[in-house]
């Protein structure tokens, strides 16, 4: 997915409110300051070429239709900046926020205790259940040793 100018993105802005519509559609959702519509209709072309819209033609109107949600954008924008600024890193990212003390521990609890008590950390609940299935396993061995021994004595 390639990145869009602030224009593009703007327009973005207008279609992911709209969904979808026509160049009189979007012309009337842009905000203020609106640029002249053959300027918004080449924006809309080019958001077509880069695969952030898709187009459904009535005649000779087009109806623009969002192809990239902005969740998916947002997450190739925070990629891309970790790529580019934290050498592909998010612990780095995470590490240049403690210190700038933009996000402390406290921030991170609920996230944290939202994906154990989720069941989100899949590996995590795994190696719990192996560990109490090997304490299990652990006491029958012992259990048994003791019966042999007392049948020995």
């Amino acid at each position: 997915m390639k990145s869009l100018t602030p224009a593009e993105e703007t327009l973005m802005h207008t279609l992911w409110t709209i969904e979808q519509g026509f160049l009189k559609d979007v012309m009337k959702a842009y905000p203020e300051p609106k640029p002249h519509h053959n300027t918004i209709a080449t924006v809309l072309k080019i958001l077509v070429e880069k695969g952030f819209l898709k187009v459904k033609a009535f005649g000779r109107l087009h109806r623009y239709e969002i192809k990239v949600t902005k969740e998916q954008y947002y997450q190739q924008l925070l990629r891309l900046f970790i790529d580019e600024y934290f050498q592909s890193s998010p612990q780095l990212l995470l590490a240049e926020m403690f210190k700038l003390e933009l996000l402390v521990e406290d921030h991170l609890h609920p996230y944290l205790s939202a994906s154990i008590e989720g069941g989100t950390s899949k590996k995590t609940e795994k190696k719990k259940e192996q560990k109490k299935n090997s304490k299990t396993t652990d006491k029958k061995k012992k259990e048994k040793l003791k019966k042999k021994k007392k049948i020995k004595s």
